[in-house]
């Protein structure tokens, strides 16, 4: 007999990143604002204008940066800061 939900085998249940997270999000290196209901964070990232804007996404939908904090330009740090503190 099996135990547990079907087709979570060997994966491992999503959980809520913590506030103030850089994590990737499609292409995109986004910052972790709040929580949201139903499994969902609200993200805030800057487009190419430069511009900050805000999105409420799934938990699942993020992943870690790992490797791409490498690749992480200096200029979108500085962006990523500025949004930070105004």
């Amino acid at each position: 007999m099996r135990s547990g939900r079907a087709g979570l085998a060997g994966r491992k249940a999503p959980t809520c990143p913590p506030i103030g997270a850089l994590m990737c999000y499609g292409e995109r290196i986004v910052r972790v604002i709040a929580e949201a209901r139903g499994q969902r964070v609200i993200i805030e990232s800057v487009n190419d204008d430069g511009r900050a804007f805000r999105s409420t996404v799934k938990w699942i939908s993020l992943n870690a940066l790992h490797d791409h904090r490498l690749r992480l330009k200096s200029s979108y740090a500085g962006c990523l800061a500025s949004v930070s503190s105004g």
